[in-house]
């Protein structure tokens, strides 16, 4: 077994009374560094005697689930005292049968209300209590609320609407301000998302990409917390790619995850809806777990002809399962406007070319927010990005003809 305490003070004063097999983790209750995962992993029994306090107690939780609430023990500290406080105030032995008579949870999961309650007001007065993600855009922030942990989010939209450029942006900004993010996409590799990233963020094209542009690029990326996963063979199983996120999570603490796109989770399934809700449902309590936020990438049904090609998706529409919007904490819909064709070009390259780079977001539900629909965004398809429309831009015209 092994005992992890927060400083260096704490593991002199555990060493002092006879627990010599301690370590000091010396950046702080929330300074776990990944790397430090691996290096516990042959232990049977991890002990954590972090501080008493507010954030001391929510660097453990954050611990017991990123090593195992089966291995973890988690010694009962006096409130807003260290392992050094309690060696001088109360003596060595006391320290040591504190640290030696720690139990593991008898029931892994459960919790006394009034505990929480506690535990929540001291997380309050000391401003340790999370707070939610902002989205990237005002509009969005107003429409759709923060995004909190242990959330589900559904993002749905035609295909070619650009739903996975939207998200994949949204996780680099998430990165940027510091939260680990994992794009995961079940359809491209890992250096095609990334050369996505390229573009985005340098404002280039495919076509003019150079190792110059991609030494910029890893120059403003190297320090952030941005990473991305590609498909393996089980890939087109849930619990595979749940486990994949286990890993990141529990080495890297990822914290917010996007699945592109739910029907590679579900294409091989004899009956697809109800995989889908199975999926969903699985997705949703793993980020309950977590305390981690799932972003869900999804098609919707192909709409009734009497909606026509202007239809707009609602929650109805969403894959194939009805259950899927109500796991959900919230969700939106990207919509592009078609156009009419101007050129042989047009036809030629498909459907995407045919839509009007003026994209409307619309929220399909949202528990703490306004909802309805957002700021227009246009989408910079060369540059695999998206920026806010103003009246200042030419473009912004084409509002008045949606």
């Amino acid at each position: 077994r092994v005992i992890l305490c927060e400083g260096e003070f704490d593991a002199m004063a555990l060493w002092q009374v006879g627990h010599c097999n301690v370590v000091s983790t010396s950046t702080g209750a929330k300074g776990f560094k990944p790397e430090w995962i691996q290096h516990l992993s042959d232990f049977k029994q991890v002990i954590l005697c972090y501080d008493g306090d507010s954030a001391g107690q929510s660097g453990t939780r954050d611990l017991v689930r990123r090593l195992g609430e089966d291995r973890c023990y988690v010694v009962s500290m006096p409130k807003g005292e260290d392992a050094n406080d309690i060696l001088v105030k109360h003596g060595d032995q006391f320290l040591f049968e504190l640290v030696d008579n720690t139990v593991a949870s008898p029931v892994q999961g459960v919790e006394r209300v009034s505990s929480v309650i506690e535990r929540d007001m001291a997380d309050l007065m000391s401003g340790d209590r999370p707070v939610g993600l902002k989205w990237m855009f005002p509009s969005m922030c107003k429409s759709l609320g923060d995004v909190e942990q242990g959330s589900l989010w559904v993002v749905v939209g035609r295909r070619g609407v650009g739903k996975t450029t939207l998200i994949k942006q949204q996780m680099l900004e998430w990165a940027k301000e510091g939260t680990p993010t994992l794009f995961f996409c079940g359809e491209m590799t890992t250096s095609q998302v990334t050369r996505w990233y390229v573009q985005s963020i340098t404002g280039t094209a495919k076509d003019a990409l150079t190792p110059e542009i991609y030494a910029e690029a890893y120059r403003q990326l190297a320090d952030v917390p941005l990473y991305t996963a590609y498909p393996n063979r089980n890939s087109g199983d849930v619990d595979c790619v749940i486990d994949m996120f286990d890993q990141a999570y529990s080495h890297y603490g990822v914290q917010v995850f996007a699945v592109d796109n739910l029907m590679t989770l579900t294409g091989s399934a004899r009956d697809v809806f109800s995989e889908q809700g199975r999926v969903v449902s699985k997705l949703k309590d793993w980020a309950v777990y977590n305390h981690t936020t799932v972003v869900l990438i999804a098609h919707p049904r192909k709409l009734s002809a009497d909606r026509g090609p202007r239809g707009l998706e609602t929650a109805e529409d969403v894959a194939g399962s009805a259950m899927i919007m109500n796991y959900a904490d919230g969700g939106f819909t990207v919509f592009r406007e078609m156009t009419a064709p101007l050129t042989a070009d047009d036809l030629n390259n498909g459907h995407e070319s045919l839509q009007s780079t003026l994209t409307h977001l619309i929220a399909l539900k949202a528990r703490e927010a306004e909802g309805g629909t957002m700021s227009p965004l246009f989408l910079q398809g060369q540059f695999r990005r998206f920026v806010e429309a103003t009246p200042a831009d030419e473009r912004y015209s084409q509002l008045n003809q949606v």
